[in-house]
């Protein structure tokens, strides 16, 4: 009892021990560069945007190929 668990936004892990969840933080700051336009998420290689964005398609106005 007392212990207290720090959750990553990110991926779901959990620490008990919060010098451990900031490193783990800064993880995934430090290692994702590739910032997706439409919605913020982050990748470590630029190139796993491309098939990422296909989601997006038919989201917005514009974006549907005719």
């Amino acid at each position: 009892t007392g212990e207290r668990f720090s959750k990553c936004p990110e991926c779901g892990k959990s620490f008990s021990d919060s010098s451990n969840f900031t490193k783990h933080q800064r993880r995934h700051q430090r290692g994702k560069p590739c910032e997706c336009p439409d919605c913020g998420k982050s990748f470590a290689h630029c190139s796993n945007i491309i098939p990422h964005q296909r989601t997006h398609v038919g989201k917005r106005a514009g974006d549907l190929a005719t």
